[in-house]
């Protein structure tokens, strides 16, 4: 005998018991034929089919947010890293201009220098975060004086603030 057809169907019972049905059409040597049908149970498979799509599609949503995270994150860093690359830039160049000038030379090149300490902090933040990300962060305390920190803060940005006409105040 030689199996000329098969089929699967799939069908449901009044039980809701998902069942595959398989029939295989067998010839014999005097063009007759039998019908032979199998069946097995697939509610398993559908099962963990189903927790499997479940599943992809999580992950799914969860790289679609990290992706946008990242988005934002690197919009974000960019901006802030061109605000003190910006800085020294506009410091270096005044500093062309008037370096003969001892007190502003001074004063320029504290700038640049609080700048380049902001820029530096800005990358090792973002190489902190790729520590944490592979769990390799160790937590670093730091005691600053809040004054000071502030007083480097408004040197990255004094430049853009003269340039918008807005003053800034120290405490």
């Amino acid at each position: 005998m030689r199996a000329l057809y098969t089929g699967t169907e799939h069908c449901r019972t009044v039980q809701e018991w998902n069942f595959e049905a398989r029939a295989v059409r067998l010839y014999s040597d005097d063009d007759s034929y039998k019908i032979i049908l199998g069946y097995r149970p697939i509610d398993d498979i559908v099962e963990e089919e189903r927790e499997s799509r479940q599943k992809l599609e999580q992950a799914l949503k969860r790289a679609e947010e990290a992706s946008h995270a990242k988005s934002a994150f690197l919009f974000n860093m960019s901006h802030d890293i061109r605000m003190p690359m910006n800085a020294i830039i506009g410091y270096t160049d005044l500093l062309e201009i008037y370096g003969d000038d001892v007190e502003k030379r001074e004063d320029y090149l504290g700038k640049i220098k609080s700048s380049s300490e902001y820029l530096l902090s800005l990358l090792n933040d973002v190489l902190e975060m790729a520590r944490i990300e592979s769990g390799k962060y160790i937590m670093d305390e730091t005691v600053t004086d809040i004054r000071e920190f502030d007083r480097s803060i408004c040197d990255v940005f004094e430049n853009q603030l003269e340039q918008k006409g807005i003053r800034s105040v120290f405490l």
